[in-house]
């Protein structure tokens, strides 16, 4: 059985048994310092759903303290800080991850960032 605190999963939440598949099958990788369990299902489906369409998929950030978010340059009110943010790198061209997460409705805030990862969040539809 997975380990919630491994893979971030909840347990017997089917709709996240999918993310917490491709973390145990190393598709998904965490950060050590990149919790999952506090960041919402829909953001954990998207991951995972890329992971599956684009391949591996290493997840870099999710919540952080307010120092931690200053020091990476977060804006002051990040959805980092209420874990409602995910930032990931993918190991293909972005140009077509991008356009399949604009096509996802669960995918508020969207953008890239020049060092190459993804940023994702369940706010208001914007890009920047």
């Amino acid at each position: 059985m997975n380990d919630p605190k491994t893979t971030g999963s909840l347990p017997n939440a089917r709709t996240l048994s999918g993310f917490a598949s491709l973390v145990s099958q190393g598709t998904i990788t965490l950060r050590a310092s990149a919790p999952t369990h506090c960041v919402p299902g829909n953001l954990r489906e998207v991951v995972a759903s890329v992971a599956e369409k684009f391949g591996a998929v290493s997840v870099e950030s999710t919540h952080r303290s307010r120092s931690r978010n200053w020091s990476a340059g977060g804006a002051r009110q990040s959805l980092h800080l209420s874990c409602r943010a995910i930032d990931f790198r993918v190991r293909t061209r972005v140009r077509g991850v991008m356009a399949y997460l604009r096509s996802h409705p669960q995918v508020g805030g969207l953008k890239m960032y020049r060092n190459g990862i993804i940023h994702i969040d369940n706010g208001e539809r914007r890009s920047w």
